[in-house]
């Protein structure tokens, strides 16, 4: 356990929640307007792609006159396979800096939102 003032337990998990909220905003990275971030509860998988753009189109007639079947629209799939990555980056912060810090200043607030950036540029 951490010895001083701040509980490393929920002061990390607190931070990642900050960094994981931050990560899937976008901003000004192409990356995750292209590709964005699909959180996942597994390591490896499979997914469904769909790849006919028939269901794309906005044409459809969709009047249906009484007694008749409604129209239909098909949609044709393939599989295929993920792998996650995990990628992680760090900044120590000497207890130091922590204590001496004015109260409007949070270290801790300044290095997740730094490290943030660099995992996302590093996407980019």
């Amino acid at each position: 356990m951490a010895t001083g003032r701040y509980d490393t337990i929920n002061l990390n998990r607190t931070l990642t929640n900050i960094a994981v909220a931050n990560v899937g905003l976008g901003g000004p990275f192409v990356a995750d307007q292209l590709s964005p971030i699909i959180p996942v509860s597994i390591r490896k998988g499979t997914y469904y792609k769909f790849s006919n753009t028939e269901a794309h189109r906005d044409d459809y007639d969709t009047k249906r006159a009484p007694k008749t079947e409604a129209h239909d629209i098909e949609r044709s799939y393939s599989e295929s396979t993920f792998v996650t990555e995990q990628r992680a980056l760090r900044e120590l912060i000497a207890d130091e800096e922590r204590e001496e810090a004015d109260a409007i200043i949070n270290p801790e607030m300044d290095s997740v939102s730094l490290l943030v950036r660099k995992l996302q540029l590093g996407r980019e």
